[in-house]
């Protein structure tokens, strides 16, 4: 780049800085390189197209995400539900949630909503969901059966629970036997197991 087409850019970016402040409107950050990178990782090893799609999540629908983090599944399934569906993202940690209503900045959606819960019980603020979703979670919840038997209240009939753990990590791999009895004490039922990808455990719960 030649130094008038240079000094051209920087006149151009200044003018549409003012232009932003002036109207007292703040132009968004851009995503840092190291936040796609690490996605970019993520994705190969998770394949989350395919995971929404076998677990069922469909354009439109109204989803929970429990533990949601600093938002790497969030994100994926936004875009999947579309502008006409809705995404709870829940977590316990506030600075989580910080980071990821900071990443919603950069990437512009606007179908979004966190929800800082409690230990027991995720506080999505719609009880009609399709579906509440977690990825890899479930294994940090102290009481597994109150956690569940709370989440059901938030859940439209017919609707489902999706688990995704481990498979590879033996202090975090959890058992179907143990996921389908939490269930049951719960009024659930286990109506799907399945090693998805080598490190990723799909388990399915719906009501009795």
């Amino acid at each position: 780049m030649t130094k008038t087409k240079r000094l051209l850019a920087i006149m151009a970016a200044g003018v549409i800085a003012g232009g932003c402040l002036a109207s007292g409107q703040v132009p968004p950050p851009r995503q840092p390189e190291h936040v796609a990178r690490i996605t970019k990782m993520r994705d190969q090893e998770t394949q989350p197209e395919r995971l929404l799609e076998r677990i069922g999540v469909k354009p439109g629908m109204m989803i929970g995400e429990a533990g949601a983090g600093g938002g790497y599944l969030t994100f994926h399934l936004a875009r999947k539900v579309g502008p006409q569906g809705h995404v709870y993202a829940n977590d316990i940690d506030g600075r989580a949630l910080e980071v990821l209503r900071e990443r919603q900045a950069w990437e512009d959606l606007a179908n979004i909503t966190t929800v800082l819960g409690e230990a027991n019980d995720p506080l999505f603020p719609a009880q009609s969901l399709d579906m509440i979703v977690m990825i890899y979670a479930y294994h940090e919840f102290a009481d597994k059966v109150a956690w569940l038997k709370n989440a059901r209240k938030y859940l439209r009939p017919g609707a489902s629970i999706a688990i995704l753990e481990h498979t590879d990590d033996r202090d975090r791999v959890i058992p179907p036997e143990e996921v389908g009895q939490e269930a049951r004490q719960a009024g659930l039922e286990l109506t799907l197991f399945e090693e998805f990808v080598p490190r990723l455990n799909i388990f399915i719960l719906k009501a009795l």
